[in-house]
């Protein structure tokens, strides 16, 4: 099994081939576009959407292991509620004699602040675990895809070069009006 080059990569090196093609046939004077092999790889490595995409699923990655983590750090609740209420003392039991049998109305407010930690969650620190562990696969794999598009892009850009080189010997010598030209 052979490996092969994505289509965006050969349209890529296509559109470059035409380029400096139409830049190498124009007068040297006026010819602007000079494109060295490390700029057509970091060329190819910033702007294709394989890297992009790999640097998107990296940072997902990472998010991934930003929540996981949450779970073992301590957890702050706030719960408060206020409630306006009257009570019936005979409903409740309390039958006092010369007392009021109903009190109220009265406003009741309260409020908690609870903070929670986990002690020992395994479950929770196993998935941390795994989540960066996903973060190290995800960074390489990207790695991976820049450096596989920036070697591509480098195959592309010599073998322009070498049809550059090719065009420039097979180009027809001028003819002299004489027989032995100098």
């Amino acid at each position: 099994m052979g490996y092969r080059l994505p289509r965006t990569l050969w349209a890529s090196a296509t559109l470059l081939l035409f380029s400096t093609t139409a830049a190498w046939a124009q007068d040297p004077q006026d010819s602007s576009l000079h494109l060295t092999l490390r700029q057509a790889m970091g060329m190819a490595v910033t702007h294709h959407v394989q890297v992009q995409l790999a640097l998107e699923q990296a940072q997902e990655a990472t998010a991934r292991a930003e929540e996981a983590r949450a779970a073992l750090r301590p957890a702050v609740g706030f719960n408060s509620y206020q409630m306006r209420q009257t009570q019936n003392l005979r409903a409740m039991g309390l039958a006092l004699p010369g007392f009021p049998t109903l009190i109220g109305p009265f406003n009741t407010f309260d409020a908690r602040v609870q903070f929670t930690q986990q002690i020992l969650d395994l479950v929770h620190v196993h998935e941390a675990s795994s989540a960066q562990t996903g973060v190290e696969v995800a960074r390489l794999e990207a790695t991976a895809r820049a450096q596989q598009i920036a070697g591509a892009a480098g195959l592309a850009y010599l073998a322009v070069q070498q049809t550059l080189e090719s065009s420039k010997r097979r180009r027809p010598m001028k003819r002299c009006p004489s027989i032995s030209c100098n």
